[in-house]
């Protein structure tokens, strides 16, 4: 399906959606969809179930978006499509624009028809987001973007579900003049080992966000994986800040208090406080100018560490960090009391070529390796 929001070239009509036709609003698009979303009865279908909405210079999500077809693809539209669509695709991201995806069919959840589907195992899916330019809004009733959800129930009848985000960039909606209140991917409760993460060729660039970094990720309890299920390559993040108060750093639901000591960053948020092994993989990356500030109560008791650009969370990690450039970031704390403020600030900056503190690395654990570069270090 086809969509732009621009005048001369969507009308949502019963034809549009195609090259010659282009719908106007993204709603309007998936009414058209002739093949039905998969549901118990038609699991057995051997013909996949594709939907794939293609931006034509601007599109504008407005409502909630969920889907249970076998792939996904929302991207950009190119000049060899379409002689106007000179701008590539952005898609906006409205008030109460969202898009949700779990390794566990709706329909088992909601359990249509007061019907239980537990027992039925899903097809697989794929969803894919490529050469598109997300402009981010201030003001959201949500605090995210795109959201995947992870079950731990029914664990052999879940699919696999494989996020692959690709030639893709960010930008903030700054005729608004105000900081965004959310971020851009986030897991809930957690990301399941059923649940794959794949970023490759990603550019952001000036944002400020106020509440929660820009990437959060929560993983399962007790996970234990020599794969890589999050993967970021070639990305690049410039002057992003985060400004957060204590308050909005929460434990994931199944950790006990104080398990683990909580660690934020403006960018990438990695959580995983009773890992067993948990791998994860970050090649020729760049963070420049990423800020990170949090205002934290005299009274808070919780242990909590705060990096300018990448936080990682966890009992036993693997992390493969190679090429990986951090260029003037920093952490700051701001210890807060009822009518007298202080704080005291920790600028980091660092060269470009050093690994140092402008990563924040929390571990409860007997063994932790970390690649740099080729060259490994082990914390014991």
């Amino acid at each position: 399906m086809y969509v732009s929001i621009r005048k001369w070239g969507g009308v949502d009509t019963e034809e549009c959606g195609d090259v010659n036709s282009i719908c106007n609003s993204f709603e309007h698009a998936v009414l058209k969809q002739t093949t039905p979303d998969r549901t118990p009865t038609n699991l057995q279908c051997g013909q996949q179930i594709v939907y794939t909405n293609i931006s034509v210079c601007e599109m504008h999500v407005n409502q909630p978006y969920r889907t249970e077809a076998d792939i996904f693809m929302l991207g950009g539209a190119t000049t060899d499509e379409i002689s106007e669509a000179t701008e590539g695709g952005s898609v906006y991201f409205d008030e109460n624009g969202e898009m949700e995806f779990s390794d566990q069919e709706y329909w088992k959840i909601k359990k249509i028809g007061l019907v239980n589907y537990s027992s039925i195992k899903g097809v697989n899916q794929k969803v894919l987001f490529h050469s598109i330019n997300i402009v981010l809004p201030t003001l959201k009733q949500a605090k995210y973007i795109l959201k995947l959800i992870g079950t731990k129930d029914y664990v052999d009848k879940c699919r696999i579900l494989e996020l692959t985000i690709e030639n893709y960039s960010f930008t903030q909606n700054y005729t608004l003049n105000k900081a965004t209140n959310f971020s851009l991917l986030r897991t809930e409760p957690f990301l399941s080992l059923r649940m794959n993460v794949s970023i490759f060729n990603f550019k952001g660039y000036n944002a400020s966000i106020e509440g929660t970094g820009l990437i959060e990720m929560n993983y399962e309890p007790d996970v234990f994986t020599w794969d890589n299920h999050l993967n970021l390559v070639n990305c690049s993040f410039t002057n992003i800040s985060s400004i957060m108060t204590a308050k909005e750093l929460k434990e994931i639901i199944v950790e006990k208090n104080d398990e683990q000591p909580l660690g934020v960053a403006s960018i990438l948020n990695v959580r995983s406080g009773s890992a067993k092994i948990l791998s994860i993989y970050i090649y020729d990356c760049q963070f420049d100018q990423c800020k990170c500030s949090v205002e934290i109560p005299t009274k808070e008791r919780r242990q909590i560490g705060v990096g300018g650009a990448i936080a990682f969370c966890g009992k036993t990690l693997l992390l493969t960090l190679e090429h990986l450039k951090l260029i003037n970031c920093s952490g700051n704390m701001t210890f807060a009391q009822p009518k007298l403020q202080s704080s005291i600030n920790r600028q980091i900056y660092g060269d470009e070529n050093e690994l140092n503190t402008q990563i924040i690395l929390i571990l409860k654990s007997q063994m932790c390796q970390l690649i740099q570069r080729g060259n490994l270090l082990s914390l014991k």
